[in-house]
């Protein structure tokens, strides 16, 4: 309204005493900036709705939970300033950094390094017999070129056997797998993404609103030729140089251009490609294994909410942050190509469609027997409300990844 008064009717107004927030600021970006780690452990992004949703603790006796969005981050910048954004970006810089010295402790590790080296043998063999039985095919057919499929498709039953081999070398204090935890470090990494993302779009939606009583484009530029024309005065020129500055900050977005995105994956690359890192190169083998534990365990979350009983506490709906993660670890390894070649999400759905066709013979079948009981109908039943329920995790998973590689111009 101060604003208004100067513009409209050139009134001078009192300086403002009070604090420049509002009731809606939510939880300062500021200290979630100097607390990252904790942050990106205790929240869950959500892709499409461009917020952080507070993770519930079973110990804990409040029944509300934090939301952190874009308006939030807007507040925000409007109480401490632009600045918080580059001073952001370097935050979630430091906390990569040291997310990647675990991330490589990972899979330096002997026993997870062997099981991917066996799996690479698996799937360099079974490419090589694919190959080999399409050339005598199409050579018996008479083809020049293949015309027949030569998609190999990553089975789900190795992706089983690997989670089960890795559940072998130990369990933590809460029951989860080396992959388990593997996951929940990938998600991590997805969510700081996802706070460096959600920081650039606050400071477009804060410059946004602060260009309103901006006039247009065209009579706010002026050149450096004009100041020595009209013969102001150092300070002046000063001035109207930094007022330049601000005017086509906001004309962009209050951002200055750089794609964040791909500063943070060219800083990672350049160092993690190098022949010290050759462990890193069978990363992507582990995504199988990886996204269907992340699919169970989404799943059974979703499941706890809907019962609603003491469990539902520390369930959750969301957790984006995985294929945000998942995308930017292949941006930087350079390893999309390799995952691609596994057909890996056509592999869940063939898989899912013949586990679905079996149990519904078997329930069919059930249905015509009299010594069949309800209750192994009921199991039955439970099982193809479940190979349903991790089809549209996968489905999710897979547009979430093709949405978050997007980000990073892949």
């Amino acid at each position: 309204m101060r604003n208004l008064a100067i513009e409209k009717y050139s009134l001078r107004c009192a300086e403002i005493e009070l604090p420049s927030q509002t009731l809606e600021q939510g939880l300062d970006v500021l200290e979630l900036m100097r607390n990252i780690h904790v942050f990106v452990s205790r929240y869950n992004y959500n892709l499409n709705t461009q917020c952080f949703v507070e993770k519930a603790s079973a110990d804990s006796d409040r029944k509300h939970l934090n939301t952190i969005s874009i308006r939030h981050v807007a507040n925000s910048i409007r109480t401490h300033g632009t600045g918080i954004t580059h001073t952001s970006i370097n935050f979630a810089y430091q906390y990569l950094a040291q997310r990647f010295q675990i991330f490589n402790q990972f899979l330096f590790d002997d026993h997870i390094r062997s099981q991917l080296m066996k799996e690479a043998r698996m799937v360099h063999a079974e490419t090589k017999a694919k190959s080999d039985a399409v050339k005598l095919s199409a050579k018996q057919a008479g083809y020049r070129g293949s015309k027949l499929d030569e998609k190999f498709e990553y089975p789900v039953e190795s992706a089983l056997r690997l989670i089960r081999d890795v559940r072998k070398l130990g369990l933590s204090s809460d029951g989860s797998s080396f992959i388990d935890q593997f996951r929940d470090l990938v998600t991590e990494i997805g969510n700081a993404l996802g706070f460096v993302r959600m920081i650039r779009l606050g400071a477009m939606h804060y410059s946004t609103n602060a260009a309103k009583f901006v006039p247009s484009t065209r009579t706010a530029k002026f050149a450096d030729e004009s100041f020595a024309v009209d013969g102001l005065s150092d300070w002046t020129v000063k001035c109207l140089k930094n007022l330049r500055n601000e005017l086509e900050a906001l004309s962009v977005g209050g951002t200055d251009g750089t794609d964040y995105f791909q500063v943070l994956v060219s800083v990672f690359s350049t160092e993690l490609r190098n022949k010290a890192h050759e462990h890193l190169k069978d990363f992507y083998l582990v995504l199988p294994a990886l996204t269907l534990s992340a699919a169970e365990a989404i799943s059974a979350s979703k499941d706890k909410l809907a019962r609603r009983t003491n469990e539902s506490l520390t369930a959750t709906f969301t957790d984006d942050g995985l294929a945000l993660g998942i995308a930017y670890l292949l941006s930087v390894l350079g390893q999309h190509d390799a995952f691609d070649a596994l057909h890996w999400f056509e592999s869940v759905a063939s898989h899912f469609e013949a586990e679905k066709k079996r149990a519904e013979g078997d329930n069919k079948g059930s249905l015509g027997i009299l010594g069949r009981t309800s209750d192994e109908k009921t199991k039955l039943q439970a099982k193809l409300d479940k190979i349903d329920a991790l089809k549209r995790e996968f489905t999710h998973l897979k547009h979430s990844l093709v949405g978050a590689r997007s980000f990073v111009n892949v």
